[in-house]
């Protein structure tokens, strides 16, 4: 598949996961923005939607980990974006536990995905922004950076009932810089 195919490919997807997130919120009500986690959406009659929505996120990266070919250095970048991605892919085949019901191995496996995912997309913006060699955009990737390293602390550290707007925006500049990278993609060669 040509590069103009994959790029046009991965970054529909990356909308695609946006819409499909989006409508979660209004399609479940009942799931509070600022303590539920995300996640709960992968509980009930809309679970679909929501393996469909991280899913598209998961092969979104691994599309743009393709489109970025590096040496050196920047495969480490590389590598933490794929692992993310496999993480991310993970987040959506196993379900979290119901909120209140019983801890189980699937739901554990869920959250060391999430915790992987999260983890892992902080080092590649780190690392994109210190292998980024554009020097025109170079304000930009260090703004995206920050803004996702502030979200990622906010989200580790913020009390229990703060926890699911914490991920809610993490997920949004997660979103918002790999629509930068993707839209700046000639500029990563």
């Amino acid at each position: 598949m040509p590069s103009k195919t994959l790029k046009f490919t991965g970054f529909s997807l990356l909308i695609l996961y946006v819409i499909l997130l989006t409508s979660l919120h209004f399609l479940r009500p009942d799931i509070n923005l600022i303590s539920g986690f995300v996640s709960d959406y992968g509980n009930g009659q809309f679970s679909l939607i929501f393996t469909l929505s991280i899913f598209c996120l998961g092969i979104s990266k691994l599309i743009l980990a393709k489109l970025l070919e590096f040496k050196g250095q920047f495969n480490t970048a590389k590598l933490a974006l794929i692992i993310s991605a496999i993480a991310t892919i993970g987040v959506g085949i196993f379900p979290t536990d119901d909120i209140g019901g019983v801890t189980t191995t699937i739901g554990i496996l869920h959250t060391i995905s999430a915790i992987t995912t999260f983890s892992f997309t902080a080092i590649y913006f780190i690392l994109f922004a210190i292998y980024f060699r554009n020097k025109s955009e170079n304000i930009w990737r260090w703004i995206i950076t920050a803004v996702n390293l502030i979200s990622f602390v906010y989200l580790a550290l913020a009390p229990t009932e703060f926890k699911g707007l914490g991920e809610r925006i993490y997920l949004v500049f997660i979103a918002a810089g790999l629509t930068y990278y993707y839209t700046n993609l000639r500029n990563l060669k």
